[in-house]
């Protein structure tokens, strides 16, 4: 299996020479695989990855990439796993820059026995990847930089198939670019004043599957309202909050079963929310907990993470689009396609 892990990395390497990208970059890093919650009948194992960066230059400074890594882990927890995902790269204060990863994983042995009693990992060979990190970049000379990265990483099926458990991977990386640091300031055609606040209103339908080990479904629906207000901290990061509504029937279907009959139908949540704008393409990043809620559901805290784009621009009411996952606990237990406007 280690052979065959090799010989597919260096494939990845033979086609470089194929794509002609502006910015080539290799990195090389440690960290650790992380539990998702108290299931688990392994501790934090320590990883080792190598991945290949390729990067083109935005027009407003910012970079869009695809990356390709490995990464091996010990005790061969659920095999190794190799990954490909898109990669946006833009500075956030000094020459410190936000990464975002989107992509997919395959792993080799995602059925590997961990001892729990549902006897599985991860349940699928190829899952989902969402990372964030933060990036130095060093400059060597006008065309060689340096860079050292921290990175947190979530790989999970999304609940498609049971099991699900999931991995979540904390990561240093060093790197070695092919390229200068870059460094560009937007240029502003003219001054507007930005608002104190940006609000919005969105509906989210989406489909959950519960997480006992009995279905008495595939699949549940879900809905939920958010309400939320945005002040800008640039012209492209905004900082605040939002209030989530949702009625999940999943949740509903558990309490019953557990004798429940007339289980609370509504979750209120509170979040702090962060939003990043590439013109009409945004992403909306938020962690929360619920206030309200069924006594049945597990745990209170979780993340949405969604991608959207604005049907016009420069309106004073303006209607959007996207897709969202929401996890509690970094397991992935919603898909949402979203209906908003922002005033």
């Amino acid at each position: 299996m280690r052979k065959r892990s090799i010989w597919l990395l260096l494939s990845l390497l033979a086609l470089l020479p194929v794509v002609r990208g502006q910015h080539l970059g290799f990195l090389a890093g440690g960290g650790w695989c992380l539990p998702n919650d108290q299931t688990f009948s392994y501790v934090s194992q320590p990883t080792g990855s190598a991945a290949i960066l390729m990067e083109w230059p935005q027009a407003d400074g910012w970079l869009l990439g695809v990356r390709a890594d490995a990464m091996a882990m010990r005790h061969a927890i659920a095999g190794t796993r190799f990954s490909l995902s898109v990669n946006i790269e833009d500075r956030l204060f000094g020459p410190i820059d936000e990464v975002l990863e989107l992509g997919l994983s395959a792993y080799t042995n995602p059925f590997r026995s961990s001892g729990d009693t549902l006897n599985a990992l991860i349940g699928t060979v190829l899952n989902c990847h969402i990372g964030v990190g933060l990036r130095l970049r060093i400059p060597v000379d006008e065309s060689h930089s340096l860079s050292f990265s921290t990175r947190l990483v979530h790989s999970s099926n999304g609940y498609l198939r049971k099991p699900n458990r999931g991995l979540n991977y904390l990561q240093a990386e060093l790197g070695v670019h092919f390229a200068p640091v870059i460094r560009h300031t937007p240029i502003e055609t003219a001054f507007q004043p930005m608002p104190v606040f940006r609000c919005f209103a969105s509906y989210a339908p989406g489909v959950v599957q519960e997480r006992g080990p009995v279905l008495d479904a595939p699949y549940y629906y879900a809905h939920s309202l958010l309400l939320g207000a945005l002040h800008p901290l640039s012209r492209n990061r905004l900082l605040g909050a939002e209030v989530d509504f949702m009625y999940n029937y999943a949740h509903r279907a558990e309490a019953r079963r557990n004798g429940d009959e007339n289980p609370l139908p509504l979750y209120v949540g509170l979040c702090a929310t962060y939003q990043r704008d590439w013109d009409r393409l945004f992403m909306r990043v938020s962690l929360g907990s619920d206030v309200v809620r069924s006594s049945y559901l597990l745990g209170y805290v979780y993340e949405r993470i969604g991608l959207n784009y604005r049907l016009n621009s420069g309106h004073s009411v303006t209607p959007y689009v996207g897709a969202a996952c929401k996890a509690y606990y970094a397991h992935i237990d919603y898909i949402e396609w979203t209906f908003g406007v922002e005033f």
